[in-house]
C-alpha cells in the first residue's frame, strides 16, 4: 500500500465520497478538545495530493451524515453537531466541486445522524438507518429512497433484516451494492443485513 499524504487533521465520523478521481471528507468530529468541523478535505488518488476546499458545509460544524454520487455530483444527507447529536439534520444538499452547494427540496422525513448512503443501479439514493436527535442508543430500520432528478423522497421502508441482530434499527458503518442488493455492515455486533433494493 502506498502512503498517502496527511490532512494533519484527527477526524472521525465524517461523511466521504468520490468524485472525478477525487476523495471528499465532508466534516467529521475531532473529540472534546477538537470538537467537530465545517471543512471539507480532498484527495487526488492520481497526484497523491491533498488540499482543503474553499468550501464549508452549509450547516456548520457537522459529522456522520450519508454521502454518496449521482450523476456526478454528490448527495448529503442528515447528519449532527454536539455531544451524542445533540442537534441532527434533516437537510438534504448537493454538492458540486465547483459551485458549492445547493439545498434540496426535499429533506428526510425526520432529523438524523450516524445514517449511511448508498446509490442504486437506477440513480436513487438510499438512506439508511441511522438515529434520531440526541438518541444515539436507539438506531432507526427506516429506508429512506430519494430520486436526485425529481428532487423527492419515496415512500419510506422497513425492509432491513435485522436477524440475530439485538437492535431494532441500525447505524450503518459500511454499505455497498452488489448484485440488486444493498449490504450494510451493522457495526456492532459486526453484522451484514441484506435489503434487496
Amino acid at each position: 500500500m502506498d502512503a498517502s499524504p496527511s490532512t494533519n487533521k484527527s477526524w472521525w465520523n465524517d461523511c466521504s465520497g468520490v468524485l472525478n478521481g477525487r476523495i471528499y471528507l465532508f466534516g467529521g468530529y475531532g473529540g472534546g478538545i477538537n470538537g467537530s468541523s465545517s471543512g471539507i478535505y480532498t484527495y487526488d488518488t492520481v497526484s497523491n495530493t491533498n488540499q482543503t476546499s474553499s468550501f464549508t458545509l452549509p450547516m456548520g460544524s457537522m459529522y456522520w451524515c450519508g454521502a454518496d454520487r449521482v450523476n456526478g455530483k454528490l448527495y448529503l444527507g442528515g447528519g449532527g453537531s454536539g455531544t451524542n447529536g445533540a442537534t441532527a439534520y434533516s437537510s438534504i444538499y448537493r454538492f458540486d466541486p465547483t459551485t458549492g452547494f445547493t439545498a434540496m427540496s426535499a429533506t428526510l422525513p425526520t432529523s438524523r445522524y450516524q445514517l449511511g448512503a448508498t446509490t442504486t443501479a437506477d440513480g436513487r439514493l438510499l438512506f439508511v438507518g441511522g438515529a434520531a436527535q440526541g438518541n444515539a442508543g436507539d438506531p432507526l430500520a427506516e429506508v429512506v429512497p430519494y430520486d436526485p432528478a425529481a428532487d423527492a423522497p419515496g415512500a419510506l421502508s422497513s425492509a432491513l433484516t435485522m436477524t440475530g441482530y439485538p437492535h431494532t434499527g441500525v447505524a450503518p458503518q459500511g454499505l455497498t451494492q452488489l448484485d440488486g442488493s444493498t449490504y450494510v455492515e451493522a457495526g456492532s455486533p459486526t453484522t451484514w443485513i441484506r435489503r434487496r433494493s
